[in-house]
């Protein structure tokens, strides 16, 4: 949302979300651009549960402040991670999702499974009450 930010899916299905504003992280070394963490990972500034396998991929909505995580229990969640409000969840039994992508302007969020298919999704209205929201698009596309 605002660019301080950094979030991490994990093996052991946690998505992390990292503040990357000193004093967390601080230069390396002057001569180069890199950064150090200085705090373990049990510092992370949230960890988001709702997933039951490895998160496989991240996209972010940053006009919204909605996190999208997908992984291979084939869950697409998404978050409002300002508040680690889980928003809404599909779910494709049998499946497994391997990547997402947003496109803020058609309000769309693309995941891969492992059957070689893209689905489609409405991205998640943050304040608001819609019918349609997180309902899957009839579109699936197969490579």
């Amino acid at each position: 949302m605002d660019g301080n930010f950094l979030f991490s899916g994990s093996n052991d299905s946690t998505v992390r979300v990292w503040d990357l504003l000193p004093p967390h992280f601080s230069s390396n070394n002057s001569s180069t651009d890199s950064v150090v963490c200085n705090c373990p990972s049990s510092l992370a500034v949230q960890v988001l549960h709702g997933h039951t396998a490895a998160v496989t991929g991240l996209a972010v909505v940053h006009a919204t402040g909605i996190l999208v995580s997908c992984g291979r229990d084939g869950k697409l969640l998404q978050w409002e991670y300002t508040t680690s409000s889980l928003l809404t969840q599909q779910q494709l039994p049998g499946q497994e999702f391997t990547c997402v992508a947003v496109t803020e302007d058609r309000g769309q969020v693309y995941a891969g499974t492992s059957q070689a298919q893209i689905t489609s999704f409405r991205i998640a209205v943050v304040h608001g009450d819609d019918a349609a929201n997180g309902e899957a698009n009839n579109a699936v596309a197969r490579h």
